[in-house]
């Protein structure tokens, strides 16, 4: 009886030691989490967007990125946050063109200030070629007063003591997202009775912004 007594008392102090370093550990790995402000000091992160078409296939980028993302490195699927950009800085090579985009027929960008794209479930995560993780996230893409739900491959690369390499700031850690995909005209009700002969109806969006940890 004393040695049940004894093994019982022996077990329930294990128990309670791994309750207790699995809480430290849970804690431990939260407090990996930080929070990245993307609105970047050296005025570097934009994107770029490409229009096919048989007549007149072109290029632009657009600026005015803001945004936070909280990312954890030892836990990639906790990844939250959304990326904002503004849509009045989106530009192609051709001033008139530029002006014709910003305006009611199309972006509109008086009525329809930003375009966000908004986290959600991570779904999949797997080591890119880079040293990044690519996550597979179901994102949602608010633009022209809609919003559309979107599946994305984003590539996060942390980088420890990052902020100073790159310039912006002295110290702090580093959040690199990259991302490219596409939306359709359709899908955002740009012009949706227009064939793509001239503007394509695709839209290829390329993604490179680095965050600031906060």
């Amino acid at each position: 009886m004393k040695f049940v007594k004894i093994a019982s008392a022996a077990v329930a102090l294990v128990a309670l030691s791994m309750l207790v370093y699995t809480g430290h550990a849970e804690q431990s790995a939260a407090g990996n989490a930080k929070t990245y402000d993307f609105k970047d000091p050296k005025g570097v992160n934009g994107i770029g967007f490409f229009l096919n078409s048989k007549y007149e296939p072109f290029v632009g980028t657009g600026s005015g990125v803001t945004g936070t993302v909280t990312y954890d490195p030892k836990d990639p699927k906790a990844m939250t946050g959304s990326i904002s950009i503004a849509a009045d800085t989106l530009r192609v090579t051709n001033p008139t063109m530029t002006e014709h985009m910003h305006g009611e027929q199309w972006l509109n960008v008086e009525a329809n200030p930003t375009i966000t794209v908004t986290f959600g479930k991570v779904t999949k995560v797997e080591d890119g070629e880079i040293g990044d993780k690519l996550l597979t996230v179901d994102a949602k893409l608010s633009a022209m007063g809609l919003t559309l739900d979107k599946e994305i491959v984003v590539g996060a690369m942390y980088l420890p003591d990052g902020a100073k390499a790159r310039g912006g700031a002295e110290s702090g850690d580093l959040l690199v997202l990259r991302s490219n995909f596409i939306v359709t005209r359709k899908d955002l009700g740009i012009k949706p009775e227009m064939g793509g002969d001239k503007v394509g109806n695709e839209i290829g969006i390329v993604v490179g912004i680095a965050g600031y940890e906060k």
